[in-house]
């Protein structure tokens, strides 16, 4: 089992990969010929740490990351410290249309959001706070 410190710094790997400008932003799925979303630049991030073993990329350009093509793979997930394939944000201000909070994929698929945006987004609702967590307990 990680560790808190483990989980923060994995997110903060993907904070940072997300922030770098290397990749290029698409919708629907992990990647594609034309790049990657938010959660395929998390699995991108676990293939470099070898939480995952490269994608099979299929004959229309899609990846699939250990089997998976739209949500974080299993190890990717309990890698980030998350319970579900698709992390649902606390950002008050992006609430889908049925009024329930939005998921990574909805930020970068329906929302339209950035790398930067989202990044940001991670990093004040799932890095930070962990900070704070941590804070209190000492």
């Amino acid at each position: 089992m990680l560790t808190k410190s483990e989980i923060k710094a994995n997110r903060q790997m993907w904070y940072d990969e997300l922030m770098s400008g290397k990749h290029k932003q698409t919708t629907l799925c992990l990647e594609d010929r034309k790049g990657k979303c938010c959660l395929g630049v998390a699995c991108h991030v676990a293939v470099r740490e070898g939480v995952i073993p490269e994608p099979e990329i299929l004959s229309n350009g899609e990846a699939l990351y250990d089997g998976n093509d739209t949500g974080l793979p299993h190890f990717v997930s309990n890698w980030l410290g998350f319970e579900t394939s698709d992390p649902i944000t606390e950002e008050k201000h992006y609430f889908a249309v049925d009024g329930n909070k939005q998921s990574f994929a909805q930020l970068n698929d329906d929302s339209g959001k950035s790398f930067e945006q989202i990044a940001a987004i991670l990093k004040r609702d799932f890095i930070d706070t962990m900070e704070e967590e941590d804070v209190d307990k000492e």
